[in-house]
């Protein structure tokens, strides 16, 4: 009896940490960082590196959400916005990432450059009409990132960063950004709370 009480133990732990193993190895290393004047952009085995000096910081609260805007300058002087965003741990965003560009930039025109595991790249209609390169990563359910506003050699560049055979952005005349107005993306209550873009937190095994 103990021998079999033993045996059932056994099992249930190889299950219990063949479970972890499975959820580890599905987790992707696909993240992108700002820290000490560096953005970092990485995924699977590449890592990339840029100088960006920090221009300004915006943050906004939306209670279910939070909201972390950086301006920042490249080397060549190119402007770009590093965005951070990341629900209250009792909610998540609504799926997908194409539907959460789509209103908070409010674009009904998307082209797909590049599409990873967890790192995308979109070229974007804003509503004047002008073509916004962006980056997208969204490592979970509970947080995103973008990183907009690159030229588009700079952009094909972070591209094959992430992934040498990535193909090239087709629209070459793209909006260049200033620091007083850097920010694209328009978060509001009204698209947060009742779109909703962010929703009541589900636990699923199978996500």
């Amino acid at each position: 009896m103990k021998k079999e009480f033993n045996e059932i133990n056994n099992l249930i732990k190889n299950i219990f940490y063949s479970t972890i193993v499975i959820l580890l190895v599905g987790c992707s290393t696909s993240r992108v960082n700002f820290k000490n004047d560096q953005l970092i952009i990485q995924s699977s085995n590449t890592t990339s590196v840029y100088n960006g000096h920090l221009l300004s910081r915006h943050t906004e609260n939306f209670s279910t959400l939070f909201i972390d805007q950086k301006i920042l300058q490249l080397p060549q002087g190119d402007i770009i916005v590093y965005e951070h965003a990341r629900t209250d741990l009792q909610y998540e965003f609504e799926p997908t990432i194409h539907r959460i560009i789509k209103y908070v930039f409010e674009t009904n025109k998307m082209v797909p450059v590049y599409m990873g595991s967890q790192l995308a790249a979109y070229q974007i209609a804003l509503p004047n009409g002008q073509w916004l390169n962006l980056l997208a990563q969204r490592s979970d359910t509970q947080e995103l990132y973008f990183i907009y506003g690159m030229s588009t050699s700079k952009f094909n560049k972070m591209i094959r960063g992430i992934d040498e055979n990535a193909p090239s952005a087709f629209y070459k005349n793209v909006i260049k950004l200033n620091k007083q107005q850097a920010v694209q993306s328009r978060w509001t209550m009204k698209k947060v709370h009742f779109i909703p873009l962010v929703v009541p937190y589900t636990v699923s095994l199978f996500r």
